[in-house]
């Protein structure tokens, strides 16, 4: 912090020269002189100069006291999320009986929870379940931590890793708490068989029918707190949010694919037709006036509908009172 103040103090300290150097400038001229218009330029010179470096001081002071106040609201942001951070930590271990009522292995469950952070292990929830998700698809195979980057680009592979341990030690230590639990159930069973008909809906809660023991009753308690509940629903709700957004990402990608490739393959066609196209025709006029193919076709299927012409001659009438005539002279 030291270091970023200075810098800035030595250029405050310039600036203010500046303009005191200005200032003075300003005084000189208007000792023991008459006034005259070059002499008014000048001063208006100087003093504009002398504004125009108060202006630009102010800006920077300015835009500083702007930075710093970012920078203020950003720490407050962290420090308040770190806050919260914490209370979540604290607000996850439930209260539960004193560990001298438990048996070993729910005080060696409590007292895990307590040293690592809670029921996320340290880790934010929203990273816990995206962890978890990764995690149960790949079945814990270590394949699944190249998935579990994309999910958790804040996290490094060590941290993962870490969280991995973290969490095999958590299901090791609730499968032992789950036996537990079992063995006080099948034995507060055969308890309440041989108590009678309101043992049997509470088992172990009552002995010999009458009054229930205060040490079962807190274990009975223990079994159906409500934190537990409501951090399941939470779990929950924050596992169909999670959903619903790779939903989205995932839509979003289709539909970003399925863009670039219409968009390649329209470039292929496009491509395919400007290498089919001859465009290097030559210049001749003479097929102007050609016949066509076509045509030349056309003309060989075309026969005459008539024969050749025959060369006619011409006579002269011959009167019909002449026509008997002539015959007899013949």
């Amino acid at each position: 912090m030291i270091l970023f103040i200075f810098p800035l103090g030595m250029n405050l300290q310039k600036q203010l020269v500046k303009i005191h150097d200005g200032v003075r400038k300003f005084q000189r001229q208007l000792m023991d002189v008459k006034p005259t218009p070059a002499l008014i330029e000048r001063l208006e010179e100087v003093m504009s100069e002398v504004e125009t470096s108060i202006n630009t001081l102010k800006g920077e002071q300015r835009s500083r006291f702007e930075d710093l106040l970012k920078e203020e609201r950003t720490c407050r942001q962290e420090v308040t999320a770190y806050e919260k951070k914490i209370e979540n930590w604290t607000n996850l271990i439930s209260t539960k009986p004193p560990h001298r009522d438990l048996p070993a292995e729910v005080r060696a469950l409590e007292a895990f929870l307590q040293d690592t952070g809670g029921l996320c292990g340290g880790w934010d929830q929203y990273d816990h379940q995206a962890f978890l998700k990764v995690w149960t698809k790949h079945s814990g195979q270590p394949a699944y931590r190249r998935e579990a980057k994309l999910y958790l680009p804040g996290k490094t592979a060590e941290e993962i890793e870490q969280h991995e341990k973290w969490h095999q030690e958590l299901i090791r230590l609730q499968d032992k708490k789950r036996e537990v639990d079992n063995r006080d159930q099948t034995g507060r069973g055969d308890a309440a068989k041989e108590t009678g008909e309101g043992c049997c809906l509470f088992p172990g809660l009552f002995i010999d029918g009458r009054a229930p023991c205060p040490q079962r009753l807190s274990d009975f308690r223990y079994k159906t707190d409500f934190p537990h509940q409501e951090e399941r629903r939470r779990q929950l709700k924050v596992k169909l949010g999670i959903k619903e957004q790779l939903r989205l990402r995932r839509e979003e990608e289709e539909e970003r694919r399925r863009r670039e490739r219409e968009e390649e393959q329209n470039g292929r066609c496009l491509l395919f037709v400007f290498t089919q196209v001859d465009s290097n025709v030559g210049r001749d006029p003479s097929r102007l006036t050609r016949l066509t193919k076509g045509w030349e076709e056309r003309m060989k299927h075309v026969r005459p509908s008539g024969a050749e012409p025959v060369s006619q001659m011409f006579h002269r009438v011959v009167p019909t009172w002449r026509q008997d005539y002539d015959e007899l002279q013949w």
